[in-house]
């Protein structure tokens, strides 16, 4: 039997790590498959322009987070704009993260999470009248799977951190809204 390396027998002695284990098996994701689903959100999201996304999707598949980074950082207010500040939230704490800046992708994670509870309990009135305008009139609020990285990456970062507590936090809160979508789903 081969040796397992120390952050393996690290995590898997992590009680955070167990439950976002749980958690990413209710999302039936492996490892993998998240950061296949964490590109493809990068990609496929309103905000950006088509050669923007694919600028960044190089940069990303080129492993060149901190150009990665740069770029987003400097298309914020003219590829992004002040509609799609989730997504840039999103886009650039997933960056952070692999670049190894987990403090500040927790930080582009928590403003992208509040924005999207605030988005969320968003007036009847006013998605009337984006619905009746512009669907491109809506600030972006980001999908449930978005919600649901949000809080993987969170805790992920946590579990880099050293700050076990704080993962599993974040592991029981994704688990929590992934039985909730579950739940209204039927």
């Amino acid at each position: 039997r081969s040796e397992e390396s120390p952050l393996r027998l690290r995590i898997n002695r992590n009680p955070a790590a167990v439950v976002l284990k749980r958690a990413m098996r209710i999302l039936g994701a492996h490892k993998r498959s998240i950061l296949f689903v964490a590109l493809a959100a990068l990609a496929a999201c309103a905000g950006p322009s088509a050669s923007s996304k694919r600028t960044l999707g190089q940069m990303l598949a080129d492993r060149d987070y901190a150009q990665a980074r740069a770029y987003v950082l400097s298309q914020k207010d003219s590829g992004y704009g002040p509609e799609n500040t989730v997504l840039y939230d999103l886009d650039l704490a997933l960056i952070l993260h692999y670049e190894g800046r987990y403090q500040e992708s927790n930080k582009s994670l928590a403003a992208a999470e509040d924005r999207m509870d605030e988005l969320y309990t968003k007036s009847i009135s006013r998605e009337t009248g984006a619905l009746l305008a512009n669907e491109n009139v809506r600030e972006y609020a980001g999908e449930k799977f978005e919600r649901a990285l949000a809080h993987v990456f969170h805790a992920l970062n946590y579990v880099f951190l050293n700050q076990p507590e704080e993962a599993l936090v974040e592991a029981r809160r994704v688990e929590a809204f992934l039985l909730e979508v579950n739940r209204t789903a039927r």
